[in-house]
């Protein structure tokens, strides 16, 4: 019974948590120019939002386009999602909102009836971006490497006919820990699996 009383207060923080996510994103009071994007040297997808003071917010969608977080990325590159507010008795419950399966899409996916389509997935927003300028293919942000498999189910039985190519980060590279995980998602979706050098989507493609 616990856990089920547990599990309808996470529920409840998690829906609490979108609706000011949504907020802070429909709300933001907007600005020219992110140092983040420039030292990175990457574009600003449309639906990115700059703020006055330059960082970056990235919405965090689940496959049925419901908004859940927003990542904020700092001009010195510093990642936070949107933490928990007092409950109703003031108590200050500290926890995120939903992060599983949920995500962000770089460019669009059209679905080919006749042919495979190819959607890459990659952890962070800079990597992600680099990989669409590159490849011109739409890239769905896991934005941490445990997400990876549960962003690839959601995203395989929304797209059943695409090819997922998995693209790690070297952040992750101290335990490996974003192959493991593209590795655990390539078991669940199939596709292939590219380290740092891009430049080998084709080359995994072929």
């Amino acid at each position: 019974l616990r856990d089920k009383e547990q599990r309808e207060r996470e529920i409840k923080r998690q829906e609490q948590i979108a609706r000011k996510a949504e907020g802070i994103y429909r709300n933001a009071y907007l600005g020219e120019s992110s140092e983040y994007l420039n030292s990175k040297k990457v574009d600003k997808d449309p639906k990115v939002k700059v703020t006055h003071d330059g960082n970056l917010l990235i919405p965090a969608y689940d496959e049925n386009g419901k908004m859940w977080n927003v990542q904020t990325i700092e001009a010195d590159g510093t990642k936070t999602f949107i933490k928990g507010d007092t409950n109703d008795q003031g108590e200050f419950e500290y926890g995120g909102g939903r992060m599983g399966g949920v995500f962000f899409m770089i460019g669009e996916v059209q679905p080919d009836l006749y042919d495979t389509h190819i959607i890459c997935i990659a952890e962070g927003y800079a990597t992600g971006m680099s990989i669409f300028m590159a490849t011109g293919h739409p890239v769905a942000l896991s934005f941490v490497a445990n997400n990876l498999p549960k962003v690839g189910t959601a995203l395989k039985s929304k797209y059943p006919n695409a090819t997922f190519v998995y693209c790690t980060d070297d952040d992750s590279a101290k335990e490996n820990t974003g192959l493991k995980y593209a590795q655990m998602a390539q078991q669940i979706t199939g596709g292939c699996i590219v380290l740092p050098d891009f430049s080998q989507v084709q080359e995994c493609l072929a």
